[in-house]
């Protein structure tokens, strides 16, 4: 249930024992908001043409939902390869609440266009985000450093999807 996703969001903001909450947290909010709106749009369309949508194509879901956050990103590019998997609604939720964290997270604090792969690999399925920034701190520990950004990450690729989030650094710079 997405109204329930928002209340978790929020709820995780309730937990930082802070009394004022960022103006960029309540963007981030609205960002998650976006997607989830994408998504229901993509969910509401493929039950009226093919009755209850089963297996949803991501393709589709994160072409519109890239398209969306391209729109927020002057003079940058967000460049994707997206392979072409089915899953169910809950897991295409969910994957385009993290690719919308991911993608979020490297506009913010990278620097230059921003590259999105997904492929499928037999059973698995991965997603890379990347781009051209100073990258994360040689100390970073995302399970005690996250962000509320990075924690939403950790939790719905473990929680979720059953797979696992990790964060690195490339060559010559970036993440």
């Amino acid at each position: 249930n997405n109204l329930q996703l928002m209340s978790a969001l929020i709820e995780m903001q309730l937990q930082t024992e802070r009394d004022m909450v960022p103006m960029s947290e309540f963007a981030r909010l609205g960002n998650n908001i976006q997607a989830l709106a994408v998504i229901h749009d993509i969910l509401t369309l493929q039950s009226k043409v093919g009755g209850e949508a089963q297996l949803i194509p991501i393709k589709a879901v994160l072409e519109r939902l890239l398209a969306t956050l391209q729109s927020t990103i002057h003079g940058r590019q967000l460049r994707s390869s997206l392979g072409d998997v089915r899953l169910p609604a809950k897991h295409v939720t969910s994957l385009a609440l993290i690719t919308n964290e991911l993608v979020s997270n490297a506009v913010k604090h990278g620097i230059g266009d921003v590259d999105l792969h997904l492929f499928r690999d037999g059973s698995n399925m991965t997603l890379t985000v990347s781009d051209d920034g100073r990258g994360f701190p040689a100390s970073f520990n995302p399970e005690t450093d996250a962000n509320t950004g990075i924690e939403l990450v950790l939790n719905i690729a473990r929680y979720d999807l059953n797979g696992v989030a990790s964060f690195t650094n490339r060559e010559p710079s970036g993440a």
